[in-house]
């Protein structure tokens, strides 16, 4: 088998403006407020380090990144890879990137075992041709509590 290459952003990115950037703020205020009310000033200390790392976080925008798959492994980057008869299903949606699949790879005796890839569409068809001819089992696709947060926050 040749290998399928592509190059794609890390992660999904919603932009943020002025206002998400204050909801935040505001949120870890109250937050704030009511560890001082409380006389919890270890939670307190946690919601200003939480907070300083969603702001920095949420401004970061995503690195794309190199990914390769071939008979062995699916390569991410530089030094992450995930071998191919460690996975135990795959399942693909429309990511809401136009042009882009999100691609969700299941993973054999794992905790966390869900791993989410975002691949040009005009491959879509060769990756999914790829793991049936390997009887890795197609799912359908199934949204994780953290991911239906992520979006609701647009993180």
């Amino acid at each position: 088998m040749n290998e399928i290459n592509w190059e794609a952003p890390e992660f999904e990115y919603y932009p943020k403006g002025v206002i998400w950037f204050s909801i935040t703020i505001f949120i870890a205020v109250l937050f704030l407020a009511v560890a001082i009310w409380q006389k919890n000033f270890l939670f307190g200390i946690f919601i200003l380090i939480a907070e300083i790392l969603i702001l920095i976080w949420g401004n970061r925008e995503p690195r794309i990144l190199t990914f390769k798959i071939d008979d062995d492994k699916i390569y991410v980057g530089e030094h992450n890879s995930y071998r191919i008869d460690n996975i135990s299903g795959f399942a693909f949606t429309k990511s809401i990137m136009p042009g882009f699949w999100d691609l969700k790879i299941y993973l054999k005796n794992r905790l966390g075992s869900e791993v989410k890839f975002i691949i040009p569409e005009e491959i879509y068809e060769d990756i999914r041709a790829f793991f049936i001819q390997r009887n890795i089992a197609e799912k359908e696709y199934d949204e994780s509590f953290i991911e239906s947060l992520e979006k609701l926050a647009g993180f």
